[in-house]
């Protein structure tokens, strides 16, 4: 081998380790924006002021993704990091969603329409050894199909 050979050997693995290095990066950044983030968009209060009832849109998979309107069950107040035990329900294809307290411990899902995911009709708080229980109730508020097949 001479040593010229042995320098296009050196270059080629190179180039290899580059192009695969290159790869790898655009490839983690695409997974990186192309994961879910959360938007509020509306939170009601229980009449006792004890619980909030938030609606939020999750995106998905940036431009070439989905959309999925989700509602919470959460403290008053509470903010941001919802968990997956705090969702009542999960729907794609939705319009028209609202919430509304009927009383301190039930709360109403409207929308006009919806692909229904996940859906809860109860949840439950542990708070100083007491238990307080949650009813959701969810209602569609057209009679015409929900989605369209």
């Amino acid at each position: 081998m001479t040593k010229n050979s042995g320098d296009k050997y050196i270059m080629k693995y190179i180039l290899i380790f580059c192009g695969v290095l290159i790869i790898g990066v655009v490839l983690a950044l695409g997974y990186c924006t192309g994961g879910s983030s959360i938007r509020e968009i509306e939170r009601v209060t229980s009449p006792d002021n004890k619980f909030d009832g938030v609606s939020a849109i999750e995106s998905y998979g940036g431009a070439a993704g989905s959309v999925r309107y989700e509602v919470y069950i959460v403290k008053t107040g509470k903010r941001d990091s919802y968990k997956s035990k705090e969702r009542v329900f999960d729907a794609v294809a939705v319009k028209g969603l609202r919430l509304s307290w009927i009383d301190n411990d039930i709360i109403e899902i409207k929308y006009d329409k919806a692909r229904i995911l996940e859906y809860r009709n109860n949840m439950s708080y542990y708070d100083n050894d007491k238990i307080q229980y949650i009813e959701i109730r969810e209602t569609p508020l057209s009679n015409s199909p929900s989605f369209d097949h």
